[in-house]
């Protein structure tokens, strides 16, 4: 259990058994209350607070000596507010930021069966029923059904071969409809579906080969995976993986490969609404008015090529340094064009030359990037009782064509950075002290930027009996309030991070 100032509530609870000698199974359920954040324009609380409820089971099972079987189910339900920015350009602002409540359900089942065969092969089969239902008012009600399963063959009876095959199957049935649960009349709906339903099935074939070239030193991983999804051409996505350990110590690997991005419900069969303030920047200039804009078309970006080259050295027992190095090369990203441009600047005029339905882009995808960067991490345990974590991560991303583009490029910082130090005076005691440095995201879209910030973590436990754990835990304990990300699209308000305090008790028997 756990109540703070962010964290209002929290209960979760657990409970198991042996089913004699044929396996375990477990029980639990889960809930939460969630403070809102606090408004940007204003300081005072946002109408974004959190709740949720979920219970569920597990059963692992062993009905015979070649045979595991796992069973799983959850149901879980919930609401969370959100400071929504409506469009409204029949009003006199032509949008507000209101309080809108979405309602989710929803729950699975899954069935893993797995089958030792005899030689070193096996087969695993695997299949999951999923529903999730959103009430998401001035965007869509939404329920998706999905099935999946698939059928996975390991064979490592040939020398210096460990070969997986595998074929798959899912369905997803999307029903939609507008919600206009408790918004005003006049309002614009963020997402509008042309499809009330659309059903995509999807196949795919996987193949996969580690082949070890020298015991226990050079292994090579080549796969690919073949994908079918509704209309959409066959992709094919394939890779290749080297892992080199010329000691206990130390190992180098490489990684090249691509990927292929399946389109949303609404990249495929919808629209898109933008909402514009004053003070974005459209076709080179700052919007003197608020605006709408109409965002259709298709967008099916694809990872041309990913490359990855890492080193992992243990330099003496309880010290280790982790590097590696990325380039992913990117086609046929998200693009557009506006006719955003005609609208006049005088306010006077703003209603007649630049209110809803004026302003549409249409998306295209011809945008080329390459984003790259560079991780290192570090950890060392000093002694018994004194542990460090470090890690800094370098990031770039960047277009390689002129077209104006609607993806946020500059959404991530350029670099971010972590120290943790966790004391552990005696088994009974934690205490874990954590600082972060997060840098500026330049450009989330349409001018927006988001400044960088320090902060620090501070957790501290104590266990009083075999069976009781207090723990006290603080998060963003530097002072002040910070942004951490605002709205892409313009549809919520801009939110703000604060310290929080919770305590937290955690019983077992």
């Amino acid at each position: 259990v756990r109540s703070g100032t962010a964290e209002r509530g929290t209960l979760s609870m657990r409970y198991g058994g042996k089913l004699e000698d044929s396996g375990y199974w477990r029980l639990y359920a889960k809930g939460f209350d969630r403070e809102a954040l606090s408004l940007q324009s204003t300081g005072q609380p946002g109408f974004d607070p959190w709740r949720q409820q979920r219970m569920g089971a597990r059963a692992d099972l062993n009905p015979s000596a070649a045979d595991a079987v796992t069973v799983q189910g959850e149901i879980y339900q919930g609401r969370h507010g959100e400071s929504a920015v409506l469009s409204q350009p029949g009003s006199a602002t032509f949008f507000s930021t209101s309080a809108i409540t979405q309602a989710v359900s929803g729950g699975h089942l899954l069935l893993r069966w797995q089958r030792q065969l005899q030689g070193s092969k096996s087969l695993t089969a695997q299949s999951y029923l999923d529903q999730a239902v959103r009430d998401w008012p001035s965007h869509v009600w939404q329920r998706i059904n999905t099935f999946d399963t698939d059928l996975q063959y390991r064979h490592r009876a040939f020398s210096g071969h460990d070969l997986v095959l595998g074929v798959s199957y899912r369905r997803t049935e999307d029903t939609a409809r507008p919600s206009t649960t408790g918004i005003a009349a006049d309002t614009l709906a963020m997402i509008e579906l042309y499809q009330p339903k659309l059903t995509i099935p999807t196949w795919s074939l996987l193949a996969q080969d580690d082949i070890t070239l020298r015991n226990k030193e050079l292994i090579l991983t080549l796969g690919a995976r073949l994908e079918q999804a509704g209309d959409e051409p066959s992709t094919v996505a394939p890779n290749a993986r080297l892992l080199w350990m010329p000691s206990e110590d130390q190992s180098f690997w490489g990684m090249a490969g691509s990927a292929n991005r399946t389109p949303s419900r609404t990249d495929s069969s919808g629209l898109g609404r933008i909402v514009l303030p004053a003070g974005y920047r459209v076709n080179g200039r700052t919007l003197a008015f608020p605006a709408f804009l109409d965002v259709s078309g298709e967008r099916d970006p694809k990872l041309r090529s990913a490359y990855e080259l890492g080193w992992k050295q243990r330099w003496a027992p309880g010290l280790t340094t982790d590097l590696s190095a990325y380039v992913n090369n990117y086609s046929q990203s998200s693009s557009g064009a506006s006719q955003l441009g005609l609208c006049r600047t005088d306010q006077s005029t703003v209603a007649a030359s630049c209110s809803y339905p004026n302003n549409e882009m249409t998306r295209s995808n011809s945008i080329t990037a390459r984003s790259h960067g560079i991780e290192l991490a570090a950890d060392w345990q000093v002694s018994r009782q004194h542990r460090l974590q470090a890690s800094v991560t370098r990031f770039a991303m960047e277009t390689l064509s002129s077209t104006a583009e609607l993806n946020a490029f500059g959404s991530s910082p350029n670099g971010s950075g972590s120290l943790r130090w966790s004391y552990t005076p005696n088994d009974n005691t934690e205490l874990d002290l954590a600082l972060r440095q997060v840098g500026q995201l330049t450009n989330t879209a349409f001018g927006q930027s988001v400044p960088g910030y320090q902060q620090m973590d501070l957790r501290w436990a104590r266990r009083t009996s075999p069976t009781t754990q207090w723990e006290l835990v603080g998060r963003n304990l530097l002072g002040g309030k910070h942004l951490e990300f605002v709205s892409e699209t313009g549809g919520t308000a801009s939110s703000l991070v604060g310290a929080s305090l919770s305590l937290g008790l955690r019983l077992q028997f």
